[in-house]
């Protein structure tokens, strides 16, 4: 009889995937940071400006707001960007009070801060400022921000003393 041998199987054949056309998406470039004076100002300009915001800190502490506003506006004459000069001229300008003075130049601080801990510090001023507009809602929301952006005593005591279920 004739026998003969099973067939052998048949080999594997890789099949490969179709080609595909991945489409690549490059990281987001990372936000811009706004550069300091000390970054951008020749050697003259930055000691003008440290002196300036120096000196606006130590009236502030002393209580002369209007002459720490004047310090300030000099430092914002070198840098009128600075998001630090901008938000201690707001401060300042609360203690006035110049409420008006102090929101604008608070909001121009908060739009040129980057870092969470500014944030965080020109929201509550901006709490504050609500506040003492009798605009409690609005205080509530700033000092919410606040916290969210860098969780602190004083915010969560103001907050608090607002609404404590908050």
């Amino acid at each position: 009889l004739g026998c003969t041998a099973p067939a052998p199987a048949p080999a594997p054949v890789d099949i490969a995937p179709a080609p595909t056309t991945a489409v690549v998406v490059p990281p987001a470039p990372p936000a811009p940071v706004k550069k300091t004076p000390t970054d951008t100002l020749d050697k003259e300009a930055r000691a003008r400006y440290r002196a300036a915001l120096v000196e606006g800190r130590e009236l502030h502490h002393k209580g002369d707001y209007r002459a720490a506003i004047a310090a300030f506006e000099r430092a914002l004459a070198i840098d009128p960007d600075d998001p630090r000069a901008l938000a201690e001229l707001g401060w300042a300008a609360f203690f006035v009070p110049d409420l008006d003075l102090a929101e604008a130049k608070t909001k121009a601080a908060l739009e040129r801060t980057v870092e969470a801990k500014g944030k965080g510090a020109a929201l509550y001023n901006l709490g504050r400022i609500a506040e003492q507009r009798g605009e409690t809602a609005d205080a509530i929301a700033f000092y919410q921000q606040s916290l969210r952006e860098r969780p602190n005593g004083t915010v969560r005591d103001r907050l608090a003393r607002l609404d404590a279920a908050a």
